[in-house]
Order: structure tokens, then sequence, then C-alpha cells
């Protein structure tokens, strides 16, 4: 039984329940308590049987002892096994309230044998303690992840929210530098530009907020927001010719390899929308807003400023897509239900695996999955073909049809 419901019983003055959850607090003596019941009760079992079969002298020999493991295997199996565990899977709150009682008795009873128990076991559990609290972290994941699974393949859950559940899990382990927007992709302004101009940029571009550097983008030294740029136009048009130094905020920085629930955590804490992201060498590596963690876990998230005719991706047909090389690798993950390697990029993805100046037509498989260079600027990729089916000679076909999409 679910140990959120007993809690939610015992909050409303159910007395099983109540009983159930003062037990649950002690959980090493609660299971101490169950495993001795049940020893007992299949060594007085044993022991029984052993004393009805050997009541006859006749049957002191192999075929004595035979039928004494048989019948007690038996028993054993259908009264202390089978049928009490298939009826309690089957009806878990009934058989807790009902066992409540007897459970807390039985608690009781035993107390002084488990209180030794647990002392002579408490040296060996110390020893294997950490390893074991941190095996259970790991298993309960894992076993969220099972769940989740076997809810999706059973109609409890749609294939949108178990992706969300996965993609919830999974930013544990993921780093800030899968989701960012590149360096090269970074919209920013210099320390030098006037609060007029940076106002003009930003309503045109329509950002909400976007980095300040000095002398380079290594060197981001602030945020400036649209809504400062506005309140300062209309209540201070004296300063429209000022630099934008005087408005712009404090800016944070965070490392590639922090994962992203630490960023999220932290970014919550300090209540930003927006981080700039450094490498090794302490320059810019790209940027990551609040935006681009959530759309990591729900999805790409469109508001009234997206524009639809430069969407990142064009369906081809349901195995086959053509992408802008900026999209994130997870976006494509969860279109095509595929499982390529975390990368920043897609772009990023094809340039790393092919080890070399990427060229127009090259074809990678990762996965299962074919990825062609549809268009490339120079050294940079910027749009490729991505199919799921590992097929050279389905991607040459799909060319055609390609041509015809409006990039």
């Amino acid at each position: 039984m679910n140990k959120n419901r007993i809690q939610e019983l015992a909050e409303q003055g159910n007395k099983p329940a109540i009983h159930l959850s003062n037990l649950l607090k002690d959980p090493t003596s609660l299971l101490a308590t169950v495993m001795i019941t049940n020893n007992l009760a299949n060594v007085s079992i044993v022991t029984l049987i052993s004393l009805a079969v050997f009541k006859n002298n006749n049957f002191r020999d192999i075929t004595s002892i035979g039928i004494t493991i048989t019948l007690m295997s038996i028993i054993l199996f259908i009264f202390t096994g089978l049928l009490p565990k298939t009826y309690a899977v089957h009806n878990p709150e009934k058989v807790a309230m009902q066992m409540s009682y007897p459970i807390k008795a039985l608690y009781l009873i035993f107390k002084p044998i488990v209180l030794i128990l647990n002392f002579l076991a408490k040296p060996l559990m110390s020893k294997i303690g950490n390893n074991f609290g941190q095996l259970i972290k790991q298993l309960t994941a894992e076993e969220i992840k099972t769940m989740v699974d076997i809810g999706h393949e059973t109609g409890v859950f749609e294939q949108y929210e178990t992706k969300i559940i996965q993609s919830a899990l999974s930013i544990d382990e993921l780093p800030v530098s899968s989701i960012i927007t590149p360096r090269v992709d970074i919209m920013s302004f210099s320390i030098d530009t006037s609060i007029k101009e940076a106002l003009d940029v930003i309503l045109e571009q329509e950002y909400s907020r976007m980095p300040v550097y000095e002398d380079n983008i290594d060197n981001i030294v602030g945020i400036i927001h649209v809504k400062d740029l506005i309140k300062s136009s209309r209540n201070h048009p004296e300063n429209n010719y000022k630099s934008v130094q005087f408005l712009m905020r404090e800016v944070f920085h965070v490392p590639e390899n922090k994962t992203i629930s630490e960023l999220l955590k932290e970014m919550q804490a300090k209540r930003i929308q927006m981080a700039i992201v450094s490498d090794e060498y302490g320059g810019t590596s790209g940027l990551v807003s609040m935006e681009d963690i959530l759309e990591e876990i729900v999805g790409e998230i469109r508001d009234e400023h997206d524009n639809d005719e430069v969407s990142l991706v064009y369906d081809i047909d349901k195995d086959t897509i053509l992408v802008d090389a900026k999209l994130s690798v997870s976006e494509v993950n969860r279109v095509l239900d595929v499982d390529l390697p975390n990368s920043q990029t897609v772009g990023r993805l094809v340039f790393d695996t092919l080890g070399e100046v990427p060229k127009l037509g090259q074809v990678i498989t990762i996965n299962n999955v074919n990825l062609k260079i549809h268009e490339i600027d120079g050294i940079r990729v910027q749009k490729v073909l991505v199919s799921k089916f590992d097929n050279s000679q389905y991607l040459e076909n799909m060319e055609s049809e390609v041509s015809e999409v409006s990039l």
C-alpha cells in the first residue's frame, strides 16, 4: 500500500491508518517484527507436520522424509506464500487496515527481541549503510521509470505524459551544455550601445532580455531587460543616448558541466530567467534561459512572438524531418521517438561525430538514425535531414520533396 495513502487516511482520523503510520516511522523494527512472525509461523508448521508424519514408527525411512518434505513445501507455498500475497496484492488497502491491529500487537510482543536483533545487526549494517542508501536511491529512480513505462503500455499514461515524466527524471544527469543557445547564435549588445539603440533592437527582435558584453562576447558583464529600457525611455528620455551600462543587471555565470536540475534550483532561488554558460577556459560557451529548461521537460513552448514560418522542424513524413542545425537533439528524440546521444544541438552532434570539416550531402548513422547535411554555410551546418530509417537510398529519394519546403 502506498505510504502517502496511509498518511492521508491517518490525517482523516482512520485509526488503523494511524497505527500503520506510527509503525512506518520505524521501518527497521517493523520489518524485523514481520520477519520474526513469518519465521515462527513457518517453523511451527514444519514442526507440526514432522511430528504428525514421524508419529507412526513404520515411516522412519526415506519414504517418510520424502512425504514430509513434499507436504511442507506444498503447504508453505500455498498457505504462507501464494494465497496471502495474491490476496494482499489485489486488496492492499483492505489487508493493511485489517492487519494493522495484529501487527501492532506483534510489534509490542516482539519488541524486546527486535531490540536485541537490531543491536546485533547494527555493526554489520553500519559497514554497508552508505552504499546501501545510495543503491536504494538509484533503484528508486529506476523503479519510477519502469513504472512509467508500464503505465504507458497499459494506457494509464499518454505518450506526452510519459515523455514529460522521463524528461523530468533525466535532468538530474544532463549537463547545461546540452540545452544552451550556442555562442555564435547569441544576440547581445556592446556596453557602448545607447539605451535608444538597444531599445530599438530588442523590440524589433522581440526579446525580453539580452546580454551585454565589454570588448568581446567572452566578457559578458550584464543583462539588459526590455522593461528597464522602456521605463527609462518613457520616464527619463534625456538618458536615451547614455550607455546601457546604466540599466544593465548583474549577470549569472554557470559552468558547462552543471546539471540542468542544479541550475533550475539556483535560478528559482535567485529568481532569474537567464544565465551565461562558461567553458573551462572562462570564455562564453552559450546562453541558457528558464524557457530552455522547461522545454527540455515538456517540449517546445511557443508564444505570440514565435513565428511559425521560421520553425526549426519541417515534417517530411512520419519518420523523416528536416531540422535547423540549432535544434536541440532532445527535441529530435522527442519528435521522432529516437535515442540519439545527448548533445548541445543537431549541428554540434553532426560536427562532433564527423571529426572533420562537414561537407554538403554527408551522411552519418547513429543508433539506426540517418543524419544528412542538407544545407551548409562555409563550414557551418545549417540544415540536417533526419530519418529513422537506416537507408541512405531513402534519403536521396526524399531530396525532391525537401527542395519544395520553404526554408
